[in-house]
């Protein structure tokens, strides 16, 4: 955790996407203007943001056309590192 905000790095090729989030227009901005500029890095597979007040990601695949799906228990699967994450780790000391 960093300032209050839940952090997590997700790497596919050479590119690192870390996801944070606040709240008010750094959320508009990484819902919009960084996804879509990390769509256009070819190497990108998965793109996760994660709430701060609430255990839930919204995670993002191009093999999926970039359509959203929200996870708030288990893990992620990260196919690309073939690795699943479990949320419980990534939120490990964020206080909820």
């Amino acid at each position: 955790m960093q300032n209050g905000t839940a952090r997590c790095r997700f790497a596919w090729g050479r590119y690192i996407a870390r996801s944070h989030r606040q709240k008010g227009a750094h959320v508009r901005i990484d819902r919009r203007e960084k996804l879509l500029a990390y769509q256009t890095l070819p190497s990108l597979q998965t793109y996760v943001l994660l709430e701060q007040d609430v255990v839930r990601a919204e995670v993002y695949r191009r093999v999926t056309g970039w359509r959203v799906e929200y996870v708030e228990q288990g893990s992620i699967r990260i196919d690309g590192l073939d690795i699943d994450l479990p949320l419980a780790d990534v939120y490990t000391d964020v206080q909820i």
